[in-house]
């Protein structure tokens, strides 16, 4: 494929989910294995960078078909499933090439929440703590937490995303057209959307989980 390096490895067969998410953020330019799917079968498995980003550009756009023969040609034999959008964006998050500030919670934040600009500020690196354990976030690029933090935990450097407009198990309002009459219903949001009106996957009262533009949430 025009401008994307591969690595090409060889392996034993797996299986492969693809993640539904339309968009997601790797550190640097490699893009790994692990990035785009979940491995499953497996206990343990080498996690093989598929596809590097090219110098000068900070995503690219790839459909799923074009994900699963880089997988395949990383691992012959793998096997790739999953359902989302057809074309999946994959943004490269530079910023730790770049001398980054220290940052400590001024909001607990519970276990798998997201830590956004309003609930920290920056503070002086300090080389004797260890910061708290965040994990990566694909989705926004972000951090999350791995367990409680209080208030004043340190955190080291770490990259902030802004307040996401609609957080992971927020109901939300969307919307469809019959004829000249709207209908619209509530479902819950299965992921955080960065922006107003961007597209996400939401799962409706009956289990069914779809991909939709969420129009605002509910009270």
């Amino acid at each position: 494929m025009t401008g994307i390096a591969l690595s090409l490895l060889s392996g034993a067969a797996l299986a492969v989910i693809l993640a539904p998410a339309a968009q997601l953020h790797v550190h640097g330019r490699d893009v790994r294995l692990s990035d785009v799917g979940s491995i499953v079968g497996q206990a343990t498995v080498a996690d093989p960078v598929i596809a590097r980003i090219p110098a000068g550009r900070d995503r690219v756009a790839l459909t799923r078909t074009q994900i699963a023969g880089l997988i395949r040609r990383a691992v012959p034999g793998a096997e790739v499933s999953g359902r989302g959008s057809a074309t999946l964006t994959i943004a490269a998050d530079l910023s730790s090439r770049q001398a980054g500030a220290c940052f400590e919670l001024v909001a607990p934040k519970a276990a798998g929440d997201l830590i956004t600009r309003d609930a920290a500020e920056q503070t002086d690196c300090r080389r004797n703590q260890s910061p708290a354990p965040v994990s990566f976030d694909r989705e926004t690029g972000g951090a999350r937490a791995s367990g409680e933090l209080l208030a004043g935990t340190y955190l080291g450097k770490i990259r902030l995303v802004s307040t996401p407009a609609v957080r992971r198990g927020d109901k939300v309002l969307i919307g469809a057209t019959a004829g000249p009459v709207l209908v619209q219903r509530t479902v819950v949001a299965l992921q955080d959307a960065a922006r107003p009106g961007e597209r996400l996957f939401v799962r409706d009262g009956d289990g069914a989980v779809f991909a939709a533009t969420p129009e605002g949430k509910t009270q």
